[in-house]
């Protein structure tokens, strides 16, 4: 009895690491759409503290609306379980050469006037934070940091930032969100 008990904990063991090892990481993300834009104050990475005020450095964040790209053919029971622990890498890339991110209303940037629709990608404080392409919390943060708020004049107290870029199979990405600045 003790023999059949060792051999089938081994079977069940044997089959438990084929589920895993099956379906862990059978399909790549694609990015397919824009997703959420948020700001986030201070220089926090991800969407989990909006604001709508900005009143110190600051980060505007999108993270991409992803899709599996596997169709998952020949499912079976031994590779129908999903591993929620896998990294699926995301298939496409944001350009870098494509992000853009602008304001609706002019902005004074070290004395110069910055018209609405301008981009700020490059200027003094403004820095781009790529993600790392794998698993399904992929973001790409654009920060603001003090330097720029020392140096910038906003002209109005509502501004819509409005990011866009594509990817390096042509989906183009777009997003827009207004925040609140004190002048």
């Amino acid at each position: 009895m003790k023999r059949l008990k060792q051999v089938v904990l081994f079977y069940v063991m044997i089959f438990s690491t084929a589920i895993f090892i099956q379906s862990c990481c059978l399909g790549d993300h694609q990015i397919t759409d824009s997703g959420a834009i948020v700001i986030n104050e201070g220089l926090l990475l991800g969407p989990e503290f909006p604001v709508d005020t900005i009143s110190g450095p600051f980060s505007v964040v999108l993270e991409p609306g992803l899709t599996l790209s596997d169709n998952f053919q020949d499912l079976g029971i031994v590779n129908s379980a999903y591993a929620i622990t896998c990294d699926n890498p995301i298939e496409n890339r944001i350009d870098l050469n494509t992000v853009e991110l602008t304001l609706d209303k002019a902005i004074t940037l070290d004395g110069a006037q910055i018209p609405g629709g301008t981009t700020l990608i490059g200027r003094q404080g403004v820095t781009i934070m790529d993600g790392d392409y794998s698993g399904m919390g992929f973001r790409l943060t654009v920060q603001f940091d003090q330097s720029f708020l020392d140096n910038v004049v906003f002209d109005s107290n509502r501004y819509d930032f409005t990011l866009k870029m594509s990817t390096d199979d042509q989906v183009d990405l777009e997003g827009t969100v207004s925040a609140f600045v004190p002048l």
